[in-house]
């Protein structure tokens, strides 16, 4: 079959020419589209726009409203360098079209290029945001549309590709689409996209680069066409597929057999210094029946956060450890991979675990010394993030792999780490809750374990949405709790305000707390610029208390457990998405003491964002904030232009699209039940041409619709 379909691809003459022979593209700009993984026509025609801007209309300035985006017309009055401070210049042009006058002025900018526009005469278009300044109305750095190139449209806005002028990418994918577009070959079924009354994948093509009038912007930019549902589709029915299909090959595969001691329950808990609950015991039971079977287990581990999924990952690796066998547990962050170092280090020694930590940062004696006991069986438990699937790392007996936050990490990445042993069993953890019937879809390949009862002792967690103008109550809170010796996290969005959004940023936050806080409490400061040993030394300082309160972004949303952290302040929380904050409100409460996490909101916020905010003060389950989360979503809160990445299937997708989803579930399965032997070798057939094709769709991160497969 893949001969097959090797020949078939080779086949594609016209689409896999090389990228250069499109307009505009030499061999140094080619190089520049080859590093963001465009290498040929195919390759070009899958770059999709991240948005589209309305040219539609060309507006009399009289009616440019400040603040709005749009195409002016107008004849050139004046333009020249003027300078606005002692060494600072200003480039403008005057424009007017017989109802009023407007100026287009650039702070940074090309002299040679304005030399240029400085010769304009005439009329001339500009497309830009209206700012009115000084009594006088203005567009900064507008873009300049020659008059007899503008024709009514919706404007594509491609990533940016450094080396490649933004209308030279525009013009060579419009070749690419004039000149290839009839030699595109859909490897989908012609009766699929008929019976969902989606586009063929020509038409899908062209309206991705030059869409008709008939949509609106909003529902363009919000991917909400028929066009963009038709990549959603072939996205999710692949997903489904390969699921079905890695499931069925699962059965086929030899994999080493776990025994667990018969009353593995009552040892475990005499190592503990606490009662399992309910779920863990259920979930632990099911990964023993899983691993004493001769095929791989591929479980999915899903809890809240703070259910103990840790205790079920320790025991698990444990039973591997009494097999005389080897673990491997992958994690996507090196603090988080420190703490369970920690923690396994911590277990008492009777439990036989010789765990080791791989680090980024190892000198090469180090590494190699490691290696080579690893290779020889010394250590049974390997601890790490990325590193463990590094080519030098061999294991001497693999058979038990446990991943952390599975959604940080694609198939490819598990796949690498599986690679190390001989088909051994796969437990992977995630804290993301997602309601039982569509994870059952979602991971079609795994058998699913849900912890949803939390640990005895646990203190009550509190939510409050606080008004921006009330602060002053959540500072007297604040104190209580810090005179008390508990301690406190507050969440930011930005780094800095580098961009004057105006948001809340952590270096002024952790500027305005130290004046107000120390010397009696001190003020820490985490973010994701920081190097690795800076944010270790920050998160054992707070873990020993030497902190008071921890400011940061959300680099704190994974694995971070401080016992006496009782105090979350989250600053814009409108601007995060409900699994995000849940994520975050579960860096508190993990211990005995009751904690409050407050929801700082603009004084005047839109009634759909606070309805959202309203779900965490009810409830702490997030199964239930998921499932709420899926109702309140609508496609007019497009967030962003990522849509895709590089770990499986983003959740955002799934919630915006269930009903593409369920549709794409219909089709795999009945694709796989008509003829199991026949389909499955047909099944496989589509799977790598879809992921052929899918592959080569790119977002502003250049990271492919199937990174499930990248």
């Amino acid at each position: 079959m893949e001969n097959i379909l090797l020949k078939f691809l080779k086949g594609i003459h016209s689409i896999n020419h090389p990228v250069s022979v499109l307009k505009g593209i030499g061999a140094k700009r080619a190089l520049s589209l080859q590093r963001r993984g465009v290498h040929t026509v195919i390759d070009a025609l899958f770059l999709i726009p991240l948005r589209y801007e309305d040219r539609t209309k060309i507006i009399p300035i009289r009616m440019a409203e400040e603040g709005n985006t749009l195409i002016v017309k107008g004849i050139v009055k004046s333009s020249g360098e003027s300078f606005i401070s002692r060494r600072r210049k200003i480039f403008r042009i005057e424009i007017d079209d017989g109802t009023g006058t407007l100026h287009l002025a650039w702070f940074n900018y090309n002299k040679r290029h304005m030399r240029a526009l400085s010769t304009l005469k005439g009329e001339i278009l500009s497309y830009g945001k209206i700012t009115n300044m000084s009594g006088s109305r203005y567009m900064f750095h507008p873009r300049l549309i020659p008059p007899k190139s503008w024709k009514p449209c919706y404007y594509p806005i491609y990533p940016k590709i450094e080396g490649i002028p933004e209308e030279v990418l525009r013009n060579a994918i419009r070749d690419a689409v004039s000149r290839f577009k009839e030699d595109i070959i859909d490897p989908v079924p012609e009766w699929i996209p008929k019976e969902f009354n989606l586009p063929d994948l020509k038409d899908t093509i062209s309206q991705l680069h030059d869409p008709p009038l008939s949509y609106t912007l909003d529902q363009l930019n919000a991917m909400e066409t028929p066009f963009h549902r038709r990549l959603i589709f072939d996205n999710l029915l692949l997903f489904i597929l390969t699921s079905s299909w890695l499931r069925e090959k699962r059965f086929l595969t030899d994999a080493p057999e776990l025994r667990s001691p018969r009353e593995v329950i009552k040892m475990a808990e005499e190592y503990l210094p606490f009662d399992l609950t309910g779920d863990q015991i259920k979930a632990i039971k099911e990964i023993c029946s899983d691993i004493k079977r001769p095929y791989p287990m591929n479980r999915l581990l899903m809890g809240d956060v703070g259910c103990g999924k840790t205790v079920v990952c320790a025991i698990s690796a444990w039973i591997c450890a009494l097999n005389k066998r080897q673990c491997a547990i992958m994690v996507p962050t090196q603090i988080l991979a420190d703490q369970h170092m920690e923690y396994f280090s911590s277990l008492p020694a009777e439990m036989g675990f010789r765990p080791v930590l791989i680090k980024g940062n190892l000198n090469t004696n180090e590494k190699k010394r490691i290696y080579s006991m690893i290779n020889k069986g010394s250590y049974n438990l390997v601890i790490g993030t990325h590193s463990l699937i590094q080519e030098g790392l061999h294991f001497k007996d693999l058979a038990l792999v446990i991943i952390d936050e599975q959604h940080r990490f694609g198939l490819r990445q598990r796949i690498d780490l599986t690679l190390k042993g001989k088909s051994p069993h796969l437990l992977v953890m995630s804290a993301t809750p997602i309601p039982r019937t569509l994870s059952m879809t979602l991971y079609g390949d795994m058998d699913i374990s849900i912890i949803k009862e939390f640990p005895r002792g646990r203190g009550v967690c509190r939510t409050e949405i606080v008004k921006r103008s009330r602060k002053r109550w959540i500072y007297e809170e604040l104190i209580c709790r810090l005179k008390r010796g508990e301690q406190a996290f507050v969440i930011c969005p930005l780094i800095t305000d580098s961009d004057g959004t105006g948001l809340k940023n952590v270096l002024d936050m952790t500027f305005q707390l130290k004046r107000l806080l120390e010397p009696a409490y001190r003020v820490g400061l985490i973010h994701g610029a920081l190097s690795y040993e800076e944010k270790a030394e920050i998160m054992d300082k707070f873990k020993r208390k030497k902190i008071s309160v921890l400011v940061g972004t959300t680099v704190l949303e994974l694995g971070v457990h401080i016992p006496d952290a009782t105090v979350m302040i989250v600053e814009h929380p409108e601007r995060y998405g409900l699994a995000q904050l849940h994520q975050l409100r579960g860096r508190i409460g993990r211990g005995a003491k009751d904690s409050i996490c407050f929801l700082v909101i603009p004084d005047k916020l839109n009634d759909k964002a606070l309805e959202r905010l309203k779900v965490l003060e009810k409830s702490n389950d997030g199964f239930y904030i998921a499932e709420r989360d899926m109702k309140l979503r609508g496609p007019g809160e497009f967030t962003g232009a990522k849509q895709w990445g590089k770990t499986e299937i983003d959740l955002d997708l799934l919630l915006r699209h269930i009903d593409i989803l369920e549709n794409s579930k219909r089709i795999a399965d009945r694709i796989f039940g008509s003829d199991p032997w026949l389909m499955k070798r047909e099944n496989v057939y589509l799977r790598m041409l879809l992921e052929r094709r899918l592959s080569l769709i790119s977002d502003i991160d250049n990271e492919s619709v199937t990174g499930y497969f990248s």
